[in-house]
């Protein structure tokens, strides 16, 4: 697998479509599977998924202009719900620990964070009183800062990956805290019911 790695650094596409054809020729398809084998079943199974996770809208919410909190509130939690089902798919992948992998992953992780964190942080419903729409926008403003405080952390954690050069092991079990994403509290706003775990700055290394 080395090799495929040199051709990914490099750019070189042709190549690894090389190197992945060769695998598959020599793939076990009973019995133990070969380290390699694994690695590059991974590796495969991880690029078809990923361009799907990449596409994924996390930051839709209903315009401003015409706002109605029911609709709103379920946009948003429709918005939190993906982001835990994108971290819960790709934790096994963080888990494999292949660096180039774990990377990708983090830095997809802090771009979906980053994306519904900036949307909420602006999001001003218009035509309504005063009042609600400051009590609004201090409750969408707890969810914002959370959700791009978890962004911070991924993005710090996928540097400092992209810095070293042997990172992580598929033995080890703490490679990654991927968030158990959304925490429950009591809040007046039904929209603030999921807010991150304040406490953490993206997984160990």
């Amino acid at each position: 697998m080395a090799i495929y790695w040199d051709y990914y650094l490099a750019g070189n596409e042709k190549s690894m479509k090389q190197v992945v054809g060769l695998y598959k020729t020599i793939f076990v398809k009973e019995g133990a599977k070969p380290r390699a084998q694994v690695e590059m079943e991974t590796v495969l199974a991880f690029n078809k998924l990923y361009p799907k996770l990449e596409k994924m809208k996390v930051d839709q919410l209903p315009d401003p202009k015409n706002f109605k909190e029911e609709l709103f509130n379920k946009l948003l939690e429709s918005n939190i719900e993906k982001l835990k089902g994108l971290t819960a798919t790709l934790a096994p992948y963080i888990k494999s620990g292949y660096p180039h992998i774990v990377t990708k992953c983090y830095q997809l992780l802090e771009a979906k964070y980053s994306k519904l964190g900036e949307a909420l942080m602006t999001y001003t419903p218009q035509g309504l009183p005063k009042e609600y729409v400051q009590g609004f926008q201090g409750a969408m403003k707890d969810i914002a800062k959370n959700l791009l405080n978890e962004a911070r952390g991924q993005k710090i954690t996928a540097n400092r990956l992209i810095n070293k050069e042997n990172i992580l092991s598929p033995e080890v079990d703490t490679i990654v805290g991927v968030p158990d994403v959304i925490s429950i509290i009591k809040h007046r706003h039904p929209a603030n019911l999921y807010v991150l775990p304040k406490d953490r700055v993206g997984g160990p290394l």
